[in-house]
């Protein structure tokens, strides 16, 4: 998952330093292709849908200067930091997957909590059916996280799991999740949400 201040420095230093090479790489030009590549179909990608699916998570936050941008900037060194521009995608030692390293814990709390709706599961190329199917699951994985049983929770979440392998729907899901801790700060009232 995106690393936190609970994380040891060392992690924290390493993740940093990633983004601020790629970030000056990306400004000089010497990005390397397939990264430019896999970033512009991340841009390309939030650019296209944010608006049309997390309109209402995005407007809440606009009085405290979270745009559409800004949001796209953060998945941006998201994408930098964890795979290293989806050039070193692998199953973490957490369980995490895909380009921006969601856990399939954190896919189905998305869903459940509404971030994660029909119109995310469309534009990731999820039938409505299949989607009716992940609700069901991810109600019962975000039920057995919450009574503490994380291996039993790990092993229903498998069909999230084989999903976050899908670009689409991994960026979807780390943007939903984004949007949800950005909103839980600002329900607790904190200024400086970034």
């Amino acid at each position: 998952g995106y690393v936190t201040n609970k994380e040891p420095l060392i992690s924290r230093v390493k993740y940093t330093g990633r983004i601020l090479k790629y970030q000056s790489q990306l400004a000089s030009g010497t990005l390397s292709d397939k990264r430019k590549k896999n970033l512009t179909k991340l841009e390309n990608f939030l650019t296209d849908h944010i608006d049309t699916v997390f309109y209402p998570e995005l407007a809440s936050l606009t009085s405290l200067n979270i745009s559409k941008s800004s949001l796209i900037d953060r998945m941006r060194d998201i994408y930098m930091g964890e795979t290293n521009l989806g050039t070193n995608v692998k199953n973490s030692t957490t369980g995490a997957i895909g380009d921006m390293q969601v856990l399939p814990t954190t896919f189905a709390a998305v869903i459940v909590q509404g971030q994660f709706g029909k119109s995310a599961a469309k534009y990731s190329n999820i039938s409505p059916e299949r989607f009716i199917e992940l609700k069901k699951i991810a109600k019962e994985v975000n039920e057995l996280v919450i009574k503490k049983q994380s291996t039993t929770a790990n092993q229903k979440a498998k069909p999230l799991a084989v999903l976050l392998r899908n670009k689409e729907v991994n960026f979807m899901a780390a943007t939903a999740k984004m949007l949800q801790y950005l909103k839980a700060k600002k329900d607790r009232g904190w200024i400086n949400l970034w």
